[in-house]
């Protein structure tokens, strides 16, 4: 069973490795936001749409969108819903 383990998880330097952050100088909250904001601008929505429609206030899209906050997954479904995108498309390299 440890064979095969060790076969699965691989060695935990070389995970750490292969996942490296930050993703190009970003963290991971911060590409999910770079997502938001920009569909966000390309459908020509202010963060106080999104605010509204999220349930937020304001302060709370802008942390999204900075990367100082992260998004909960209920949130990323209603926003993926609402842009007609998969939810997919917000990790998005």
């Amino acid at each position: 069973m440890a064979r095969f383990k060790s076969q699965l998880y691989g060695d935990k330097q070389k995970v750490a490795d292969i996942i490296q952050f930050p993703i190009r100088g970003r963290t991971p909250d911060q590409v999910v936001g770079g997502h938001l904001r920009t569909l966000r601008e390309t459908a020509g929505e202010s963060q106080v749409d999104i605010a509204t429609l999220s349930h937020v206030p304001e302060d709370e899209v802008s942390a999204w969108e900075k990367g100082e906050a992260q998004i909960p997954a209920a949130q990323l479904y209603w926003l993926s819903r609402h842009f007609k995108v998969p939810i997919a498309s917000f990790f998005q390299l």
